[in-house]
């Protein structure tokens, strides 16, 4: 049986979503038990969370219980890639007092300063473009695609990272561009690690897969979300096209990008230089004869908020505290806050993550499981069929056809004017003959 199986029967077998309240969900990780059994964490060596060294900074191994990305479905996991960065323990025995369990059934119900342990760390991951699209202007490989590529000897990782060795690049500070980026789960979050620092956090806005495509009209904006957008403003010559890259209406970026080629936006954020935050691959133009309107198509867009969350030693999250802060790795401890595990009770961990424990007036066993709590998509006030809470554009006339993301157009605007022109019949055309997408 293959890992991604046994991730598949222990996200269906051990965790689940389950109502909260009217307004809530919950995604819950799998529960543990102290009883008279195994009253504490070092005598619970039969569950499937135990671990033998959950805590790599103390010397010696400290035992403990630990959630990762198949006991816990709030963390985030890449199932197409099998990427996943986030653990969370509890040691067996106290931080500040190595002697004494952190948990005893049936009186010992907390979790002491500094004995809940929340790790996160970067991982690598090929663009979508570089991986299909070969570079044939080149045969030799970019400093990154010999650090990602593992053939070679010399290479910075021993596996090999990269299904292209050498393909199309996105411009960066790297001498050749970028063959892919850093992604990294934060509080069950996903985010791109900047220069793959792990303290450098931006939010993933855009990521086409391979097959997605995008149709634009010249003098159209295409509303990218977070305040960014994206306008093919004219043809220029028989294959080039003129693109803006604004936010919140201020240009970004303006450049002229021919068909086969990668457009890219860099800029200086979080303290480090030329980083992509914007890049698509021009895959065609079509100029309509006796029109005012010309059409251009993008592929493999790929874009990240310029806004950067950048994680500081002290900095505090609910009950935890950042205790390392490195480009290599994130570790959180509840260094100046216990946790306690009544009865019937909800402990805020950080974020949108918690504690939920068992009413259990019977017998007293500590029983729990963490989980993370989302806000139940109910509520739909457009009526598109795209709930709220996921909705991009909820004020969508009655009508219109929408995307996943809310975002609608009316029937036969194929060009997304919010008009019905020539330009429309012509891109139908295009399609039925099999020259465009839509």
């Amino acid at each position: 049986m293959n890992k991604r199986m046994i991730v598949l029967i222990a996200l269906v077998v051990a965790v689940s979503a389950v109502p909260a309240s009217a307004e809530t969900l919950e995604v819950r990780g799998v529960i543990t038990e102290l009883g008279p059994s195994n009253p504490t964490i070092a005598t619970s060596v039969v569950t499937p969370l135990y671990v033998t060294d959950v805590d790599p900074d103390t010397a010696g191994g400290q035992p403990g219980l630990q959630w990762n990305y198949i006991s816990f479905a709030g963390f985030w996991y890449d199932l197409d890639d099998d990427l996943q960065t986030e653990t969370m323990a509890i040691l067996a025995t106290e931080r500040d007092s190595p002697g004494t369990d952190t948990l005893k059934y049936p009186n010992d119900r907390e979790i002491g300063e500094g004995s809940l342990v929340y790790r996160t760390h970067p991982v690598f991951q090929e663009y979508e473009m570089h991986e299909d699209i070969p570079d044939t202007s080149r045969t030799t490989q970019t400093d990154m695609e010999e650090a990602y590529d593992g053939d070679g000897i010399g290479d910075a990782v021993p596996q090999d990272l990269l299904d292209r060795d050498i393909g199309l690049c996105v411009e960066s500070d790297n001498a050749g561009g970028d063959c892919g980026y850093f992604l990294e789960g934060w509080m069950g979050e996903k985010y791109v690690a900047i220069d793959g620092n792990a303290d450098k956090l931006c939010k993933l806005l855009v990521e086409f897969e391979d097959d997605d495509k995008k149709t634009l009209s010249t003098g159209e904006e295409w509303d990218l979300g977070g305040g960014f957008a994206l306008t093919a403003n004219q043809i220029i010559g028989e294959d080039t096209a003129e693109f803006t890259l604004s936010k919140n209406g201020m240009e970004l970026d303006n450049k002229n990008v021919s068909v086969g080629r990668v457009y890219t936006y860099t800029a200086d954020i979080g303290g480090e230089q030329d980083i992509p935050v914007f890049s698509c691959y021009v895959d065609a133009v079509w100029r309509f004869r006796g029109t005012d309107r010309n059409i251009v198509q993008v592929m493999y867009v790929f874009l990240i908020d310029d806004d950067v969350l950048e994680i500081e030693t002290s900095d505090t999250y609910g009950a935890m505290e950042v205790m390392t802060a490195s480009s290599a790795e994130i570790v959180l401890t509840n260094d100046a806050t216990t946790i306690d595990l009544d009865l019937d009770t909800k402990e805020h961990i950080m974020g949108d993550m918690y504690f939920k424990t068992a009413d259990d007036d019977a017998n007293d066993h500590i029983r729990f499981y963490p989980y993370v709590e989302y806000p139940e998509p109910d509520t739909d006030g457009d009526g598109d069929g795209v709930p709220d809470v996921w909705d991009a554009d909820n004020s969508t006339p009655a009508g219109y056809w929408v995307n996943s993301d809310g975002i609608g157009r009316m029937w036969g605007d194929m060009n997304g004017d919010g008009r019905l022109t020539s330009v429309d019949a012509l891109m139908i055309l295009q399609a039925a003959a099999g020259k465009i997408e839509l």
